[in-house]
């Protein structure tokens, strides 16, 4: 005795399956230190709801694809990306039966390191205390390092 499951659901009429790969071309724009991916929706959602994407980058040096997230919208935003690395990213769509095929960008290279030029600090100093005042940069990725240096000054009289 055989018995046939026929899955109906809003998503459509058949047995469910893995979604399809996601409509591409798969973006990716490249500011500073991040980047943002984005593509559209899988044109098959496999009969199944979709419950989200999964996003992978190869790895160069291991020569295999790393999972680095999970996201429900067709847009990712990735942080902190070495400055002149580059990067191959690919995307597919799950579903309740599973990942379908995924898509994949074109190697992209992230801005090389630049070198942030900020204007000189302002000192006020008092007895045993100095305040510095400084214009922060545009970029709120910016550590800032405060030096100080002694300087020894001498001075002479001269008579003419």
């Amino acid at each position: 005795l055989y018995q046939s499951v026929l899955h109906l659901s809003p998503h459509g009429d058949g047995v469910p399956a893995v979604p399809s790969a996601p409509e591409g071309p798969l973006e990716v724009s490249i500011t500073g230190k991040s980047c943002r991916l984005s593509w559209s929706a899988p044109l098959d959602d496999g009969h199944s709801e979709l419950i989200g994407y999964s996003i992978e980058k190869y790895d160069e040096k291991l020569r295999k694809w790393m999972f680095i997230a999970r996201c429900t919208e067709n847009v990712h935003t990735l942080d902190r990306l070495p400055p002149g690395s580059s990067h191959c990213f690919r995307v597919s769509a799950e579903n309740a039966v599973g990942r379908g095929p995924s898509i994949e960008s074109e190697k992209v290279k992230t801005s090389e390191e630049t070198t942030l030029r900020m204007e000189k600090p302002t000192a006020i100093s008092s007895a045993g205390s100095i305040i510095a005042m400084w214009k922060p940069l545009a970029d709120d990725d910016v550590n800032y390092i405060v030096e100080i240096k002694e300087v020894l000054l001498f001075g002479a009289t001269c008579d003419n």
